[in-house]
């Protein structure tokens, strides 16, 4: 029977249907129950009875894979690999891949609002106002201004196009 962990605490919280696909594939699985991200040394130790991981943003270097000699995949669940040692992993024949839906989309807009957030001061002056601070501040308008896009990957073009709809959307 294949044994898989799965690192993200966040798994399957708002949903049990990927457990569900699990089961139904005979694979067994033990769940993050710490609530948090692994450390490495508690990668190197949780991961060491298993074939496969669905895995979040926790690291598999080089060293950390030696001590998983029964690895045999990795899913990431999530867009980035900036964390797996790709190199290593195709060394020792080891399978990885990523999810094909994204956050992408949930990114962009949450990166709209900061936007917002940093130009109008909002978050700066309700953390005030709970201290019973009160100091009204003038904050920015987005109009007018030129918005900078630094890297165009998923999230990057995700952004371009949530702010061209919206464009389109105020302008209708």
């Amino acid at each position: 029977m294949n044994r898989v962990f799965i690192t993200t605490s966040s798994f399957a919280t708002f949903s049990k249907e990927p457990l569900g696909l699990l089961d139904k594939n005979g694979i067994s699985f033990e769940l993050n129950d710490r609530g948090r991200k692994l450390t490495p040394d508690e990668v190197g130790v949780s991961l060491q009875k298993y074939d496969g991981v669905i895995a979040g943003t926790e690291l598999y270097t080089k060293e950390i894979l030696i001590k998983l000699p029964n690895l045999k995949v990795i899913s990431r669940l999530g867009v980035g690999m900036d964390n797996i040692d790709l190199a290593y992993a195709k060394e020792q024949g080891l399978k990885v891949y990523k999810t094909i839906t994204t956050p992408a989309l949930a990114v962009a807009e949450l990166t709209l609002g900061l936007i917002l957030d940093l130009l109008r001061k909002i978050n700066n002056q309700n953390n005030q106002l709970k201290t019973g601070v009160w100091r009204k501040q003038m904050g920015e308008l987005l109009h007018g201004k030129t918005l900078g896009i630094v890297g165009l990957g998923t999230i990057g073009k995700q952004l371009v196009n949530t702010v061209q709809k919206l464009i389109i959307w105020i302008f209708q």
